[in-house]
């Protein structure tokens, strides 16, 4: 099971040593998502329902890169693929979407498209935006509760869901999710 650029890749495999590394990276930033969800949890009970919701997204984001970092120690991911998980928004909350294709030799499958939505709220949760206009102004104060709660659905679902197939499958990343 690798990624499609992973798939056409050349890379060697990682060494024993350098697997080691990714593992306790892996397990730093599973720990800061855990981390940053339940400090949201504090904003969102004393009514802080923007930053409540940006750091939501932003646990999804860091679940994201750790399943990235987790699936390229087990040479299912590319080295680009994984140091894009440092940079890009985008990859980390389209690889927490990712499913596997059904073939004996499956495809990891994501699409960074499908992260729009979950990009446009973190920013409009943490900036006040301009539209061209000053009547049309987008502002943190306009994530609700139902909305913020929404999120932290969402993002709850997906950590427990991961957590039972790591545990359940003994393997973390892809490997765990989709064995």
């Amino acid at each position: 099971m690798k990624t499609q650029l992973k798939k056409v890749s050349k890379e060697t495999e990682i060494s024993t040593e350098e697997k080691k590394h990714l593992r306790a990276l892996y397990r730093e930033c599973f720990i800061n998502a855990h981390q940053l969800l339940n400090e949201g949890k504090l904003l969102a009970e004393h009514g802080h329902y923007a930053r409540a919701t940006f750091l939501a997204l932003t646990a999804h984001e860091e679940m994201g890169k750790a399943q990235l970092i987790a699936d390229y120690a087990q040479g299912c991911s590319s080295k680009k693929e994984f140091q894009e998980a440092f940079r890009d928004h985008r990859i980390k909350h389209a690889y927490m979407m990712r499913e596997a294709t059904a073939e004996s030799d499956a495809t990891i499958v994501y699409n960074k498209d499908r992260s729009t939505y979950q990009i446009e709220l973190r920013e409009k949760a943490l900036y006040v935006a301009w539209r061209n206009t000053y009547d049309n102004l987008v502002a943190p104060s306009q994530i609700t509760r139902d909305e913020c709660d929404s999120v932290f659905e969402r993002v709850l679902e997906a950590f427990e869901e991961i957590e039972h197939a790591e545990r359940l499958n003994g393997r973390i990343g892809s490997k765990g999710l989709f064995k």
